[in-house]
């Protein structure tokens, strides 16, 4: 009788002991989300304005023809945000043709500060497969914030920009120039500039190449920027310019987020490879949740294994 209470008591021990160490590893799985730190909630971003248009020339977009959504997006939450993805989707008459996603112009967005966006539909991205539809029969888009990735660095605020606007009918044309007014030498300075019509909503913008990549204190560089895509003056009204730079203290010793620029000079070489970055930042989170699956299986089997066994008569 004791060797049988014995033995219960063990085979009791050892389920528990099991069931412990699979739970442990469910939880390891959930543990996992957080400490990835993928992203913050995409609540802390606010689409603000987008437009259509059919691309004139290739000269952001990857084809003459190809369907291109300018937009501004506004940090509204209370940290800084490092990057953010849009994603939109194209219809026509109410069926969807199209999809395209890419990163917004601009990091280490402080709270309210705006930031432009550019998506080009491109043919492998089509949602059926049928390239017959044309970017002229394109009925409604909707732009979705697809994810923040939030960061504790500011962006260095020692840069100053002034510049004037010209238009007419053909083209818009913006001059300035960027002075460093702070203490700090700093690397890779771009202007970003985002182009209204009278209504308020945002029509066209510029990415500029890097206008110094070193600009020490007291120093200036001009710029001269046009809308992309040839877009036509007569439709913009107003612009606004954000500008962009990465440290160069020596201190640092290895860049960190809010020093890094990504510099997409073109669409066609750089829009894949953005898509790739949404699915490998949404594949950590899955992979978590495959972890926890898998955890669970396994506590239903070997549940199953141990009371499907039968002791032996003594």
């Amino acid at each position: 009788m004791c060797k049988v209470f014995f033995g219960k008591m063990k085979k009791m021990k050892r389920q528990l002991l099991m069931t412990f160490l699979l739970c442990a590893l469910a939880l390891t799985g959930f543990t996992m989300l957080p400490a990835m730190q993928v992203s913050g909630a995409s609540a802390d971003a606010k689409i603000l304005s987008y437009s259509w248009y059919v691309a004139a020339t290739d000269d952001m977009a990857t084809y003459a023809g190809d369907l291109v959504v300018v937009g501004e997006l506004q940090n509204i939450g209370t940290t800084n945000i490092f990057s953010v993805y849009v994603l939109g989707t194209a219809f026509v008459n109410g069926e969807e043709v199209a999809y395209a996603s890419r990163q917004v112009f601009g990091n280490n967005l402080q709270p309210s500060q705006k930031a432009p966006f550019y998506l080009d539909f491109l043919p492998q991205n089509y949602v059926t497969n049928d390239s017959n539809w044309m970017a002229e029969d394109v009925t409604d888009v909707i732009v979705t914030v697809g994810y923040t990735i939030d960061t504790d660095e500011n962006m260095y605020q020692g840069l100053t920009v002034s510049s004037q606007g010209y238009g007419d009918s053909d083209v818009y044309t913006v001059i300035g120039s960027v002075k460093n007014d702070g203490t700090e030498t700093v690397g890779d300075v771009r202007v970003i500039t985002t182009f209204y019509d009278n209504s308020g909503t945002v029509v066209s913008l510029n990415y500029t190449e890097i206008l110094s990549s070193s600009l020490s204190p007291g120093a200036s560089k001009n710029f001269i920027v046009t809308p992309v895509d040839n877009y036509p003056g007569y439709d913009i009204a107003s612009y606004e310019i954000l500008v962009q730079s990465t440290s160069q203290q020596p201190s640092v010793p290895s860049p960190t987020p809010s020093s890094t620029i990504f510099p997409i000079p073109n669409v066609s070489a750089s829009a894949p490879a953005e898509g790739s970055i949404i699915l490998s930042g949404f594949a950590l989170i899955i992979i978590a949740v495959i972890l926890v699956v898998v955890a669970i299986v396994a506590i239903v089997l070997v549940v199953l294994l141990i009371h499907g066994k039968r002791r032996k008569p003594l």
